[in-house]
């Protein structure tokens, strides 16, 4: 027991500090007139998995590491509105793999309303659905289950979408559509 929390402790010091880079960075950068959209998209793979088991981290720092998180999410709800499909899809499907293999975004981000709010309402845009091609749309619907999002219209709309682009899928496009969306139903 004492090696798994030992390596606990190391694990949250090393995911917080490489989360809190990537937060001084990425505002510094924002700061300094990066493009949003493509910052984000490009650098959220850097936020690293973790899987803590709960019962050995501290109240203490497990409310370090939900603020950390709730900081990331922030700044990306900020930001949602700046990002091109490309982005958008690559940032649903990035949190989709955190919410996943992070028991801290796995806990936190269904919580995330700010967050989740500003992806419905972005992609429920006319305009933003039109510009969604069919590898995009397959990214966003598995990030979309991942993440649990289940947004009746937006996932009638984006079904619209994806029966448009049906002819442009890979296989593998169209098995992650697939399971995305049986995942959806089912939650």
């Amino acid at each position: 027991r004492w090696k798994s929390e030992a390596g606990t402790k190391k694990g949250i010091a090393r995911w917080l500090r490489i989360t809190q880079k990537w937060v001084q960075r990425t505002e510094a950068e924002l700061e300094a007139g990066a493009d949003p959209g493509a910052l984000i998209s490009n650098t959220l793979r850097e936020v690293p998995s973790g899987h803590f088991t709960k019962r050995l981290v501290t109240d203490s720092e497990w409310q370090d590491l939900e603020e950390e998180a709730a900081i990331v999410c922030s700044i990306l709800a900020a930001h949602v509105g700046a990002m091109s499909t490309t982005q958008l899809a690559t940032a649903v499907d990035t949190l989709g793999v955190l919410a996943t293999h992070n028991t801290v975004f796995a806990i936190y981000l269904p919580s995330a309303a700010a967050l989740l709010e500003a992806i419905n309402t972005y992609s429920l845009d006319p305009v933003t659905l039109r510009r969604f091609t069919g590898k995009q749309l397959s990214r966003f619907v598995w990030g979309l289950a991942k993440l649990g999002v289940c947004n009746e219209r937006l996932i009638q709309l984006t079904g619209r979408r994806i029966i448009e682009h049906m002819a442009q899928f890979s296989t593998q496009d169209i098995s992650m559509t697939l399971w995305g969306l049986a995942k959806i139903r089912t939650e």
